[in-house]
This record gives C-alpha cells, sequence and structure tokens, in this order.
C-alpha cells in the first residue's frame, strides 16, 4: 500500500489494476457460467437420442433435436469467442496501463543502483498477460463449473456419480503432489535462469574486455557451471512433473473405463438407460478435465505467480517521487543543505553534511580522490538520487521533487559513462523529442563544438549511431552528450569528467562550452583536475571521503590544494 499526501491508503499499481478488473473478470465469470451448461447439451442431446429416437423411431423428434441443439453449440462457440476477447482485452488493457509504470519503475531503480536486468520487469509483465490471455486462465475459470457436471451424473445414477467425485479427489490430490513435488526445483531453476541472463547480458557489454584479454574460455566456463546447475534443476522439476503426469493419464484412462464398464452394468441391470452409458462417459470427462488441466498448465500457473512476486518487488523498490506542482522557469542558484547520502543498508554514508551555495552563472569545480563521493553528489545535484537527509535547492526549490519533466529541460547531465540511446544524432542531441526544433539541435552541436564532426558523418545528423552508440567513438560519443547537456534553455548543467575520452580539439570545444556557459548565465559544476578545465571555474569544492574538505574562490583552494592534486593525478591528466 501507498500513501497520498492527504494521509489516505491507495492500492499500489499492481493491486490497483486488478481491482480495476474486477468487473471484467465477473463477466468473463459469467460467460464461463454459461459456457459449461451450454455443455450439457452434447450429453443430454445424446441421451435424448438414445432413449427416446431409437425407441420411437420418430424422424421429427431426431430432427426438433438436432435443429435445437445446433442453435446451442451456436451459442457455446460465440461466448467462448467473447470470452477469449474479454481475456485478450484485459491483457492488452494491463499492458497499456502497466507499462510504461514498470518501465519508468525499471529506469528510476537502475539510476540507484546499476542493474543490467532493466527489461526483466517487463518480460515478467508479459508473462503474467500471457497467463491471462492463454489457456490456463480460462481453464481455471472453467474449473469451479465442474460441480454441474457432477451434478448431472448423479441424477443419472447416483454411482456414477460417486465414482467421479471420487476420481476427482485422486486427481486433486495429484495437483498436491505435483505442487509439492515440483515447486522448490522450479523456483531454483527459474531464478538461475534470470540471473544467468543478467550475465549474459553483463557478458555482451563488456565484450570488449573478454575478447581483448582472453576471458572468454573462464568466462564462459564459470557460466556454463551455473548454467548446468539451472538446466539439472528444470530437469529435475520435468522429471517428476512427468511421472505425475503420466499417473494422472493412467488415471483418466482408468475412469474412462470404470465409468463404462459401470454404466453398462447398470444398463444391463435395468437400473439406468441405455442413452445413460453415452452421457456419462462424455459428463465425466468434462467434470474431470480442470482437474487434469491444472496439472498439466501448472508451469504456467508457478510461472505467472513467480512473474508476478517479482513485478511486487519491483513496484516495492521503485524510488516514490512526490512530484511537486509545476514550477516557473529556474535562474540557476543552486543550494545544498546538510547532504547526506548512503546506500539503504550501508551503515557508512558517502556523503556527509555537504553545505554550499553557488548563484546562477557561477562554475564550481568538484575535486578530491577516487571514492570521494564526487558523483555520488553529482547524482544529487541533478536529482538523480535522493539524499537521506538533507536537501538540494534549485531557486530554493527541490530539485528532487521538481516535476522532472519540466524541470528536465532545465537540466544538462553528462555522466561518466556516456550511454547514447538507439536513433539518429539529432534524436540524442534533442534528448529522444521526436518534435524537437532542428535549429535547436544545431545550437547546441555549435555550442559543444561538435556541429562539424557531425557534418562529416555518413548522413550528418541523420547518422543511426546504433545500440548505445557502437557506430561512434568515446571521444564522438561524449561530444554527442556535452550537446545534449547544452539543448534548449539549461539553467543547471553538471559535466562529470567531460574530457575523459576528448583529443585537444575535444577539449577546446568543451572550453568554449565553458565560455557559452559562462556569457549566458548557466550554473556549471564540473567534475575534473585538469588546469585547463578548472581555469574556467569560479569556487572549487573539494571532498575528501564523502567530507566537504574544502569550498570557496577557485584561486584561494587550489593555492593549498591543488599542487597536491597535480601530483596525486600524475599532473594535469
Amino acid at each position: 500500500m501507498q500513501t497520498n499526501k492527504g494521509g489516505q491508503t491507495k492500492p499500489s499499481g499492481l493491486n490497483h489494476i486488478f481491482l480495476t478488473c474486477k468487473r471484467a473478470l465477473l463477466f468473463a465469470a459469467l460467460f464461463s457460467f454459461g459456457i459449461n451448461v451450454l455443455t450439457l447439451a452434447s450429453p443430454l442431446y445424446s441421451l435424448q437420442v438414445f432413449d427416446r429416437v431409437l425407441s420411437s423411431g420418430s424422424m421429427e423428434t431426431l430432427l426438433m433435436l438436432s435443429i435445437i441443439v445446433l442453435i446451442l453449440f451456436l451459442f457455446l462457440g460465440a461466448l467462448q469467442a467473447i470470452r477469449s476477447f474479454v481475456f485478450m482485452q484485459i491483457g492488452a488493457w494491463m499492458d497499456k496501463k502497466l507499462s510504461p509504470a514498470f518501465l519508468i519503475a525499471s529506469i528510476r531503480i537502475s539510476a540507484l543502483q546499476k542493474t543490467l536486468s532493466g527489461s526483466q520487469a517487463l518480460r515478467d509483465l508479459g508473462t503474467v498477460k500471457q497467463f491471462i490471455t492463454g489457456q490456463p486462465l480460462q481453464q481455471l475459470f472453467d474449473a469451479p463449473w465442474a460441480i454441474i457436471f457432477i451434478l448431472v451424473l448423479f441424477l443419472i445414477h447416483p454411482i456414477i456419480g460417486g465414482i467421479v467425485c471420487l476420481f476427482a479427489l485422486i486427481l486433486f490430490g495429484m495437483a498436491i503432489i505435483n505442487e509439492w513435488q515440483t515447486k522448490k526445483p522450479h523456483d531454483e531453476a527459474n531464478d538461475a535462469y534470470v540471473k544467468n541472463m543478467k550475465d549474459v547480458e553483463m557478458m555482451t557489454r563488456n565484450a570488449d574486455v573478454i575478447e581483448s584479454m582472453g576471458m572468454v574460455t573462464s568466462i564462459v566456463t564459470l557460466w556454463d557451471a551455473v548454467n548446468l546447475n539451472a538446466v539439472n534443476k528444470h530437469i529435475e522439476a520435468n522429471r517428476k512433473a512427468t511421472i505425475i503426469a503420466s499417473i494422472t493419464k493412467t488415471i483418466r484412462m482408468t475412469i474412462q473405463m470404470v465409468t463404462m464398464a459401470v454404466s453398462t452394468y447398470l444398463v444391463l441391470a435395468n437400473k439406468m438407460t441405455p442413452g445413460g452409458i453415452i452421457a456419462a462417459s462424455i459428463l465425466s470427462g468434462k467434470a474431470l478435465a480442470p482437474f487434469d488441466a491444472a496439472i498439466a498448465t501448472w508451469k504456467s500457473v508457478l510461472g505467472a505467480r513467480k512473474a508476478y512476486r517479482r513485478l511486487k518487488t519491483v513496484e516495492e523498490k521503485a524510488p516514490d517521487r512526490d512530484e511537486a506542482m509545476t514550477l516557473p522557469e529556474p535562474d540557476g542558484k543552486l543550494t545544498a543543505e546538510k547532504l547526506f547520502y548512503a546506500i539503504q543498508g550501508s551503515p557508512k554514508p558517502i556523503l556527509k553534511a555537504i553545505d554550499f551555495e553557488l548563484q546562477a552563472g557561477e562554475a564550481m569545480g568538484l575535486i578530491g580522490p577516487s571514492a570521494a563521493g564526487k558523483t555520488t553528489l553529482a547524482k544529487c545535484i541533478v536529482g538523480v538520487w535522493k539524499p537521506s537527509s538533507g536537501i538540494v535547492r534549485l531557486d530554493d526549490a527541490d530539485i528532487y521533487t521538481w516535476n522532472r519533466e519540466q524541470v528536465g529541460q532545465y537540466v544538462g547531465f553528462l555522466p561518466q559513462e556516456i550511454e547514447l540511446f538507439h536513433g539518429t544524432v539529432k534524436d540524442n542531441i534533442a534528448r529522444m523529442n521526436p518534435a524537437a526544433d532542428p535549429q535547436t539541435v544545431i545550437d547546441a552541436a555549435k555550442i559543444a563544438g561538435c556541429h562539424q564532426m557531425i557534418l562529416k558523418l555518413p548522413q550528418g545528423y541523420d547518422t543511426q549511431i546504433g545500440v548505445s552508440g557502437s557506430k561512434l567513438s568515446a571521444g564522438q560519443r561524449q561530444r554527442i552528450g556535452l550537446a545534449r547537456a547544452f539543448y534548449g534553455t539549461p539553467k543547471l548543467i553538471v559535466l562529470d569528467e567531460p574530457n575523459a575520452h576528448m583529443d585537444q580539439v575535444g577539449e577546446a570545444a568543451l572550453l568554449k562550452a565553458l565560455d557559452h556557459a559562462k556569457n549566458h548565465a548557466i550554473t556549471v559544476i564540473v567534475i575534473s583536475h585538469r588546469p585547463s578545465i578548472l581555469a574556467k571555474i569560479d569556487k572549487v569544492l573539494v571532498l575528501n571521503d564523502g567530507q566537504l574538505q574544502q569550498f570557496g574562490p577557485r584561486d584561494e583552494v587550489l593555492a593549498t590544494v591543488m599542487p597536491k592534486a597535480i601530483q596525486k593525478h600524475g599532473g594535469a591528466s
């Protein structure tokens, strides 16, 4: 459950969606009732043909019975189609409502903790949707109505009804045994499969490292051992399920034989009419089908249940952004007040009581040794991470709770690891906005000094960059990422090691971009130790072990810090 601003509880996304689907599911249950009632037409037709038509020889009775049953079959087919359409619409509606929400949740979870399984939530949602739109759920809806067929069997003869009830209990017991024997290996196999897919995604992302340093054999050997364990668990679960299914099939064949034998005996003993033999045979199959199907579809049920639980976990883990109302365009004043940040479950905070203030248009250099917390502070400043305590303000408003769609147009961020999106150069500079003004895109590229570089690409701004910008060099990706940061009307720009992959031309373009920011009163924070970059900034903040060591005007801070920094980082590297 979640709590809204009024202090009232409200259902979480999944619960709310299923509650909303309640009415449609009730209609599906009503259709299931009609389908199962109309299914009685076939055994009743057989009963009437054997007991009335054959004894009377009346062709008129046969014709009328056939017409009536044909009409009932048409209604049966229509109801089955409508019920299938209802389930398909429920699945499509759930996908439409939940897919964007779980994509957002996956993005936010990945922003908090680097994960390579961001697509798992959407795969799990697909599993749940497939369960709803497929046969397993329809069979579950049909299961309760098996009692109708059993009651009719009791009307034909109590002994037949009793036999079917006995075998129904046996099949139900087999379903329980199937769950008991296969649940643990199925769960372990599914967990191992999910982990293996994460490992594969990690390997493909690091293919260059694996190939260049001859790690293929070692990596594959380690993965194969884990995968073999998953395969063995899967085989164990399937072996047990196969044995149970074989026993169940034998029981089903025995049921048909026993039902036919007992029915024949009752007819010979004049305790039942001959038509009852065919009717009992058909109805026993209909009555026991849900129990038999429950075993055959148990794997789908287990998979859907496991996927649903993972979705609930994603929903619970996703950070809840209680976004504020739309605010006026900021000037760029930036303030950090008593900023603490700690990873959940970790006793040691990464950032400790960070305080600083920048006026609109000021540029700050953020320096410090490795693991000092510089990137963490950068992500708190742009509103990606929520501080454990304290606050980051942009023009006195909490940047984390500021409406992301609005504040995003005033914030530019160039992270250490440049991630571009599948699309064109234009798309990436324009932050994937399909309605972007081409001139605004060109202006951003010129600010970043990459306009000429882009024009030399095969299709210029319309060049497809490939997955994650794979068709571009690291330097080209970084310069396009810089243009993306300057796109539009940013008031705050944070650059994390912006020249890590740049050559001299790229670094010269970066320096001009910083001049542009100064001339247009854009507040800039740069994480860098290079003197050429620090020469363009106004203030310096020194972090060490998550604590603010020094903060003040550039020349004052660098006079005491920079010589040590230069020695520590090998000069201006």
